[in-house]
């Protein structure tokens, strides 16, 4: 029971099961007053809303996110592929975006 336990830990977090998702970055929300500083959507490229954070630079964000260019630069998680923005619901894919400041393009969460 422990093996197929630990493989189960162990699959979630390679899907991105194991990031912390609350009201400064992640979490659901309809307007700003929901999250700490901004909501995006919801609409199609952030289903049901989005709880994120202004950027202008990389560091700005967490170790997991992007400084995109989009609403003036705002933190968007990271992604290999559509399976690491599955935590975010099934709405969620990954797909290149332009960072923030012409730094080229980065796969990130976002709506289908």
């Amino acid at each position: 029971m422990r093996i197929v336990t630990a493989w189960a830990v162990l699959a979630l977090a390679a899907c991105g099961g194991g990031r912390d998702v609350d009201r400064l970055l992640g979490a659901r929300c309809d307007n700003n007053s929901d999250c700490e500083e901004l909501c995006l959507g919801p609409n199609n490229d952030f289903p049901e809303g989005l709880c994120s954070y202004q950027c202008d630079i990389d560091s700005d964000c967490p170790s997991d996110a992007w400084c995109i260019d989009t609403n003036g630069g705002v933190c968007l998680y990271d992604c290999v592929d559509d399976i690491d923005c599955d935590f975010l619901g099934r709405e969620w894919v990954c797909r290149d975006r332009d960072r923030r400041g012409g730094g080229g393009k980065e796969r990130v969460c976002v709506g289908r």
